[in-house]
């Protein structure tokens, strides 16, 4: 199951790559609970790091269409 704060975050990488930094200053949310939160994503493979980017995947698009519906 996905927290409010796990499906913040997919909803903004919907828009497009975002830097650590860009994210953590849309949710608002401490630095610390952002890297849980990033964390679980990409272990879950809902979101990938590349580089210094995070973006979502299929299985990150595929959640959010199942939200939206």
């Amino acid at each position: 199951m996905l927290s409010g704060n796990m499906l913040r975050v997919l909803a903004l990488l919907e828009h497009g790559d975002m830097d650590f930094t860009s994210i953590k200053k849309s949710v608002r949310i401490s630095e610390k609970m952002l890297e849980s939160v990033i964390a679980r994503l990409v272990e879950q493979n809902f979101i990938n790091k590349e580089g210094e980017t995070y973006r979502l995947t299929e299985k990150g698009f595929e959640v959010l269409k199942k939200q939206k519906a």
